[in-house]
């Protein structure tokens, strides 16, 4: 955790912000400096921090949160939820004490949740490394003041242990939130018609997103039958042409096959990777072979023997794939 208060550093990380899609304006702010600090939280989290007077009535505290490029695409990028705070702040007068951004962070936490519950981890902490900036802003809630957010799928999923415990900590703080699509929300509403009206939005931002997912798998997983790569990584061997599909890499397939015969040979896992770090050779990502790198290839990797596979139980032998024969 670190702060950034000096021109040079607000320029330097204006300049790591460009890797984002759609930062113009956060960017803006950021070289502004029309803000007290800016408080690092992680390399995808960080808390612009304009004022500390949080008990204030009219006190808000925003959260922006983008987890891929297609969010950005369909309306709910870092610039409109940015934009959509600020004019909502300035239309209703709120004095805006700070803005939390999750970036590239997604909304599913369930899983991360439910470990950290099994450990019993104090429920305060528990959003601290899953979604450091939501952690910075739930921890500052009080009577005097809301969280602040573009719109509901922002802050979570319908129906989901994250949803549940995020408005379970705003109440025990006796807070509220607030959302600039619509005010009307509220956590201590009361009111029949608006309650229903609330139901609705979270489960149409729920099915519009479990719609998306599916899309994406369908056209991943007919991707992966036809031969071609899907996870953007090509292992070890192979190489991908221009349409994605993979191909073998003869100088990599040699090396592969030769960890085969030392292995046929009596030669230990790490006897091999000696041999290999002693010729210089280097794995994909430039490091020497370890342990595990050549037990994975030789016993634990079926796309060597030919084999792809998506999904649970969902396999395709391809011939022009293979590079080793029978396991090892």
């Amino acid at each position: 955790m670190r702060k950034i208060q000096t021109e040079e550093e607000r320029k330097e990380f204006a300049q790591m912000l460009c890797k984002y899609k759609e930062s113009e304006n956060l960017r803006e702010l950021v070289l502004s400096g029309e803000y007290s600090y800016i408080l690092v939280l992680s390399e995808k989290s960080f808390t612009i921090v304009f004022s500390e007077e949080l008990t204030r009535d009219s006190a808000r505290i925003g959260y922006v949160r983008v987890s891929t490029d297609t969010q950005t695409e369909k309306g709910y990028g870092i610039s409109r939820q940015l934009d959509q705070i600020l004019q909502h702040v300035q239309l209703k007068g709120y004095n805006l004490c700070a803005i939390g951004f999750d970036l590239g962070i997604s909304g599913d936490n369930h899983k991360d949740l439910m470990d950290k519950y099994n450990k019993s981890v104090d429920p305060k902490e528990f959003f601290k490394d899953i979604r450091p900036a939501l952690h910075y802003v739930l921890s500052h809630l009080n009577e005097n003041n809301k969280i602040l957010a573009c719109e509901p799928s922002r802050l979570w999923r319908e129906n989901d242990m994250t949803g549940s415990m995020i408005r379970f900590m705003i109440m025990c703080a006796h807070s509220d939130l607030e959302f600039a699509d619509d005010p009307r929300i509220s956590l201590w509403e009361t009111n029949c018609t608006v309650h229903l009206s609330h139901m609705v939005l979270f489960n149409i931002a729920d099915f519009d997103r479990r719609s998306l997912v599916g899309r994406l798998k369908d056209g991943r997983k007919r991707k992966a039958m036809s031969g071609k790569n899907v996870t953007g990584r090509v292992a070890y061997g192979y190489y991908k042409d221009a349409d994605g599909t993979e191909h073998i890499y003869e100088p990599e397939a040699d090396v592969i096959r030769r960890m085969d015969t030392m292995r046929r040979q009596g030669c230990t896992y790490k006897n091999i990777a000696d041999v290999l770090n002693l010729e210089g050779i280097k794995t994909h990502s430039g490091k020497p072979w370890t342990v595990s790198d050549i037990q994975r290839i030789l016993t634990q990797a079926p796309i060597y023997r030919g084999w792809k596979t998506y999904g649970a139980g969902i396999e395709k032998f391809f011939p022009d794939l293979v590079i080793l024969g029978e396991s090892a």
